[in-house]
């Protein structure tokens, strides 16, 4: 209790959850410098080379975990709180990195990575409640900013660290970062008021509210609280989902966050010092890995400028936009390269496009549909709503890091880089006739004009069958 009141208890909780963001960056990444390794013969850790089958199994089980991750944590919220269901996230990451330290088996890597897919998924949904519910209006934005920065250095950390130590030092070095940080966070973590409130806990609900806000006036916050929780509880959960606004919310969140997961980044995450390998860029892989890590770190930072200055389309088209076009000059590049045309005098290509790359998506693609997922959807089902779009991301990226190898396999990876151009060029055709405008608007303004907009089947359910529904569950 000592260290806590030395320093704004704010501040300590939401620095200490972002070294969270920190290990799930290291989490995606990791696989780009350790599998080139399990498949070299010398410096598996398994004593031989692992196959392409397993690299596959390897690279995509995590996202199996995150489909769990993303409903089993969000129901812990309410269960358990804020806090310990944070906390929690680091317990089967850091069992994922010691069983991968220490079992060098196939087995325990597929394992290993299963686990560390839970927390992957749940801290999404986890940190974005604790965003919302820890920090006052005017600080929320710094928490947002803080935590993608800290996220682009877990990003970057395996890119910079990961090649040039064993597979098993690395790991055990993030097993130590899980340590530290559920050490750090059980110290330094909060539990909000907003937990306490819809525990019926009003006492402990101001008391923490109080100590947050540094004993300023908090009435009208503590009402606000109230109001929400009572919000929450009108009509069942199902009769609250089949409204329009919900479907129309469903519509633009799902197809948002599909085209960020096909738009290439990930399998680029994934694969970054393989495909430079393949590539034949004119500086080492390793190097080349770590270069494009770094731009992904720098590139965060124009986005508080870029989201001041232009509406969410605006940005959405230019970043799609971008993508294409970089992916579609990569492609064309690794198809001379593939037919062998002499490509020496242009080899700066490779890390010079996926740069860019990188920095449209880092600015666009990347984090808004997020930003949207946390504007398009009703208080009441939020919470419910995120979770299912969530699942439905890690279902996305599990079948774009699975079918990775087959489709360069199959087409070419100069064409493959084509296909997810073409994804890209269907994102800008998407926002501009599918998602309506939110910058500047009140949630109050945003749900109006979800409800104005026309759906399919919602529209013919009338108001009084979805309430007679809604009795019956």
């Amino acid at each position: 209790m000592y260290i806590q009141t030395i320093c704004n208890p704010v501040i300590a909780s939401m620095a200490s959850g972002t070294i969270m963001f920190f290990i799930n960056g290291c989490t995606l990444t990791w696989s780009s410098p350790v599998i080139p390794k399990l498949q070299d013969p010398v410096e598996s850790p398994f004593g031989y080379p692992v196959s392409d089958d397993d690299v596959v199994w390897i690279t995509s089980i995590i996202f199996l975990g995150a489909v769990i991750g993303s409903f089993l944590y969000g129901f812990l919220a309410d269960e358990l709180g804020r806090k310990y269901t944070y906390l929690f996230l680091g317990v089967p990451v850091l069992f994922s990195f010691v069983l991968m330290a220490y079992v060098n088996s196939l087995k325990s890597y597929y394992l290993g990575r299963f686990l560390a897919g839970i927390p992957l998924g749940g801290s999404i949904t986890v940190a974005t409640l604790c965003g919302g519910e820890i920090p006052s209006k005017s600080t929320r934005s710094i928490y947002n900013a803080i935590s993608c920065v800290v996220y682009s250095l877990g990003f970057l950390f395996p890119y910079a660290v990961g090649p040039w130590i064993p597979v098993t030092t690395l790991n055990t070095i993030l097993a130590g970062v899980c340590v530290v940080f559920i050490v750090v966070y059980y110290i330094f973590g909060e539990e909000t008021a907003y937990f306490y409130a819809l525990k019926n806990n009003g006492e402990k609900a101001r008391s923490t509210l109080e100590r947050l806000r540094n004993k300023a006036d908090i009435e009208q916050e503590l009402r606000e609280i109230n109001a929400r929780i009572e919000e929450e509880k009108e009509g069942s959960l199902w009769y609250n989902m089949m409204s329009k606004t919900v479907a129309n919310g469903f519509i633009i969140s799902v197809g948002l966050i599909f085209f960020q997961q096909f738009c290439g980044m990930n399998r680029l995450s994934i694969y970054t010092q393989i495909i430079f390998e393949m590539t034949g860029s004119n500086l080492e892989p390793e190097i080349s890995s770590v270069i494009l890590a770094s731009v992904s770190f720098i590139t965060t930072l124009p986005m508080v400028f870029l989201a001041e200055k232009f509406d969410r389309k605006t940005i959405l088209i230019a970043s799609a936009f971008g993508m294409a076009i970089f992916q579609v000059l990569l492609g064309v590049y690794c198809y001379l390269q593939d037919n062998q045309v002499d490509v020496e005098a242009i080899k700066f290509v490779p890390l010079m496009t996926l740069a860019l790359v990188v920095f449209f998506y880092n600015n666009g693609l990347g984090p808004y549909p997020f930003l949207l997922l946390a504007e398009i959807f009703p208080t009441r089902v939020r919470a419910f709503s995120s979770a299912i779009v969530i699942a439905l991301m890690w279902c996305f990226v599990f079948v774009d890091s699975f079918f990775t190898t087959d489709l360069v396999d199959s087409v070419g990876l100069g064409q493959s880089f084509w296909f997810y151009a073409a994804f890209c060029v269907a994102a800008m055709i998407f926002v501009k006739f599918v998602l309506i405008e939110t910058k500047g608007k009140t949630l109050e303004e945003i749900q109006s004009d979800l409800a104005q907009r026309r759906t399919t089947t919602v529209d013919t359910i009338s108001h009084s069958e979805l309430y007679r529904v809604s009795l019956q569950t």
